[in-house]
């Protein structure tokens, strides 16, 4: 594992892991796929947050944690 790998976080290197592309010569990541994982982790994070900060079961904030969510379907 080269130094750029050890020094990323676990979800990182998964992110990268799944970007990855192979062809017949060597591989790269896909940066639009892997800006994409990172974009939506981030969405998800958000709407976890936004959940907790409010009453469980509370309507606006599972509706505004769904709106962040579905920015990602957009």
């Amino acid at each position: 594992m080269n130094k750029r790998m050890k020094d990323m976080s676990e979800a990182d290197r998964e992110f990268a892991r799944q970007a990855w592309v192979e062809n017949d010569w060597d591989g790269y990541v896909n940066l639009p796929k892997l800006i994409e994982l990172v974009r939506a982790d981030e969405r998800e994070a958000c709407a976890q947050l936004i959940e907790s900060l409010f009453i469980p079961d509370d309507a606006v904030s599972e509706f505004i944690a769904e709106a962040i969510r579905a920015r990602g379907q957009a």
